[in-house]
């Protein structure tokens, strides 16, 4: 399970969920200009998050795509059940 290095305010994380590749191609474009502008960034996939840690960010983009006729892609589903059943909250400090 992944679980986030170090949690500067200045740390950006590019989350992607992806059935083609598009969407984590578009965070890696993301998360590539984010370092380039001096920022801490980290590429995530999101079948591999421990959602827990999303209370230890501050800055993340988000890039999920669909599949076929809107559905979830599957490395995104075990996330979003997992969010679902912990029904986190206290997260007011993610932008």
């Amino acid at each position: 399970m992944w679980q986030a290095r170090s949690m500067s305010s200045d740390q950006v994380y590019f989350l992607y969920g992806t059935e083609s590749g598009n969407s984590e191609k578009v965070a890696s474009i993301g998360c590539k200009s984010a370092i380039a502008l001096g920022y801490d960034a980290e590429l995530v996939d999101m079948g591999q998050l421990d959602m827990e840690s999303l209370h230890d960010w501050h800055n993340l983009f988000m890039v999920i795509g669909t599949n076929g006729e809107g559905e979830m892609p599957l490395n995104a589903e075990s996330a979003w059940e997992d969010a679902q059943a912990n029904q986190l909250t206290g997260l007011s400090e993610l932008k």
